[in-house]
């Protein structure tokens, strides 16, 4: 793809992303109202119980799910961002985190920072 393409959609992505989290904080005057956005931070590879390799740190999978539906239980949480930064993870770590995104009835959001393949 062409470079300026690239920067294009990094520009629409942030850009829409800024307009959902300003659309779900601040009401009509830019008050700020009574609604929260939930970040969750995946940093590590996805194991189910959050075990380091060798070389990668692990994040649980299963602390990941929990703090999903915590946030969607959270009637003051209007949306959800999952912040990613992972090379994947194991299928049950990973399965762990699918099913409890499935129960989410809440706007959620994936921010890739660094890595995002696999599982992530």
């Amino acid at each position: 793809m062409n470079k300026y393409f690239k920067i294009l959609i990094f520009i629409l992505v942030i850009w829409v992303f800024a307009g959902l989290i300003s659309f779900l904080i601040f009401d009509n005057d830019g008050q700020v109202m009574d609604k929260k956005v939930a970040i969750i931070p995946i940093d590590g590879m996805i194991t189910y119980d959050g075990d380091s390799s060798l070389f990668m740190k692990g994040v649980s999978g299963e602390s990941i799910a929990e703090k999903i539906v915590s946030a969607n239980k959270d009637d003051s949480v209007k949306a959800i961002v999952l912040e990613i930064n992972s090379p994947g993870g194991t299928v049950m770590g990973t399965k762990v985190v699918v099913d409890a995104i499935k129960e989410v009835d809440k706007p959620i959001v994936s921010l890739i920072t660094e890595s995002g393949t696999s599982g992530a």
